[in-house]
């Protein structure tokens, strides 16, 4: 299966959600680079919606590194929505979910930013 995404811009923030298996260094490039490109200084914060992904390696990994780093720079944040299966395992061993904000659901990470 191969991974997609939808971008959609809420209350002043990029919802950013994957779905499927993000494993292609040519897919995450595509979707770093577009996601990088809608960070501006109104709309810095990131919400990354991954409910619907059910596998990520060291290239989605190095994505979210670049997208915090931008929004970081434009004095934004990220915070990451419904991070179950694989995915929890690998943010556990990267200890990734000790580092960044995680919620259960897009609202919940939404209102985070009211």
């Amino acid at each position: 299966m191969e991974s997609s995404f939808n971008l959609k811009r809420e209350a002043e923030v990029n919802l950013v959600s994957l779905n499927g298996k993000l494993l292609a260094e040519n897919e995450v490039s595509s979707i770093t680079e577009e996601v990088l490109m809608v960070i501006d200084s109104s709309f810095k914060n990131v919400v990354f919606d991954l409910s619907e992904l059910d596998y990520i390696n060291s290239s989605g990994i190095n994505m979210f590194m670049k997208v915090i780093t931008k929004s970081r720079v434009n004095n934004g944040e990220v915070v990451f929505s419904g991070v179950k299966g694989n995915v929890e395992k690998l943010f556990k061993i990267a200890k990734l979910n000790e580092i960044y904000t995680i919620y259960g659901s897009s609202e919940d990470a939404l209102n985070h930013f009211k």
